[in-house]
């Protein structure tokens, strides 16, 4: 019984788990956007995220927005595609319907990703939905990413931010961002930063929240002219051949 019980928990396309994404992207060669999209949407993120990478360029996107804007899929639809995709690796899997997709789902995946793989899905997806291109645009990057800014992309960063704003956008956060921001500055400079945010006058989280929106903004400003790097990923085209 408690065998049972085991594989019914387990979420569809499970199977697929050892798969690599060379064989996915095979076995859903001939398959509907829409169905890639569900499969992908089920796998574990590291997993999706290959599996977009090995993807056409051009169908990158068109899956990302399915993927996005994914609401509840009817359990019996879900059963029915995962058992066309059980029959291709001819493997045999039991299981319910799982809620996947949405923003969040396509956010996770693509942070996995290489930046250029990220690029290409957001951009081709501005073409065709630029608010959810811009909604998932600003899910990939939040305040507190900061500290993945080498010192050098930090410093070009705090020359083009608004005093004011850094200093309410710093309330709050854990030492390691304000840490990042002060070892990038001035000794006098950070000095009076740190003076600023101690004799400072309590803020509305909403009015931190917009100020440092205000400032990812300008990370993303500066990223996309190429003027600053965000660490963590690498593009391909970066790769020491």
């Amino acid at each position: 019984m408690a065998r049972l019980a085991a594989v019914i928990e387990k979420r569809p396309f499970d199977f697929l788990r050892r798969s690599t994404p060379d064989q996915i992207t095979g076995i859903l060669a001939n398959e509907a956007p829409q169905t890639v999209a569900l499969v992908i949407a089920n796998l574990d993120p590291n997993l999706g995220a290959d599996v977009v990478r090995a993807l056409d360029p051009t169908l990158q996107a068109d899956v990302a927005l399915r993927i996005a804007t994914m609401g509840d899929i009817n359990p019996d639809v879900t059963r029915e595609i995962e058992a066309v995709i059980r029959q291709k690796v001819a493997s045999v899997l039991s299981s319910e319907y799982q809620v996947a997709g949405g923003v969040d789902a396509i956010v996770d995946i693509l942070s996995r990703s290489d930046r250029a793989t990220e690029r290409n899905v957001i951009d081709r997806l501005a073409e065709k939905d630029r608010e959810l291109a811009e909604e998932i645009r600003v899910k990939m990057f939040v305040f507190e990413d900061i500290v993945k800014l080498d010192d050098r992309s930090m410093q070009i960063l705090l020359k083009d931010v608004d005093q004011k704003d850094l200093v309410t956008a710093l309330r709050g956060v854990p030492d390691e961002v304000k840490d990042k921001v002060t070892s990038n500055l001035s000794q006098r400079a950070a000095e009076m930063l740190l003076d600023e945010l101690e004799v400072g006058q309590p803020v509305k989280r909403r009015t931190v929240e917009e100020a440092q929106g205000r400032i990812v903004a300008v990370v993303r400003k500066l990223e996309e002219a190429e003027a600053i790097t965000i660490g963590g990923r690498d593009d391909d085209e970066d790769e020491m051949l």
